[in-house]
């Protein structure tokens, strides 16, 4: 199974952010030994980006090299941009994800956040509580 992953899930798990932090942690080993774990190129900017701020640039850089070699990263170009805009989602980097997201036949995104797992998206958006643990 294809599960493409939002940024909240893998900081939560990063920052150990309260009370998120142990499912984040349970969903990334789940995915990791049993199925496929993907994040976007740009995820990996954002998520380096908020790193930084928190534990510094060489923790930062520490953690997105371990990312890189635990899940595929999928690449983000302008059809996927113009397939965003033209979904009809509010949030554009919700619509991004998506779109990377449907090219690469995932089965699942998985998010803490509300409005991306309410929005009208190709593929299905589940919370964490949502995810059935093997």
């Amino acid at each position: 199974m294809i599960i493409v992953f939002d940024n909240n899930i893998i900081l939560d798990a990063l920052l150990r952010r309260k009370p998120f932090c142990e499912n984040a942690e349970r969903l990334l080993t789940d995915c990791v030994s049993a199925h496929t774990g993907c994040l976007t190129a740009n995820s990996l900017t954002d998520i380096f980006y908020v790193l930084s701020k928190f534990v510094g640039t060489t923790k930062a850089k520490e953690s997105i090299s371990k990312l890189v070699d635990l899940f595929e990263i999928i690449s983000v170009n302008k059809s996927d941009c113009i397939n965003a805009l033209e979904m009809p989602m509010d949030d554009f980097e919700d619509a991004l994800l998506a779109s990377c997201a449907e090219k690469i036949g995932a089965q699942y995104i998985i998010s803490r956040d509300v409005g991306f797992v309410n929005a009208e998206s190709p593929i299905r958006v589940i919370s964490p509580q949502e995810w059935s643990f093997s």
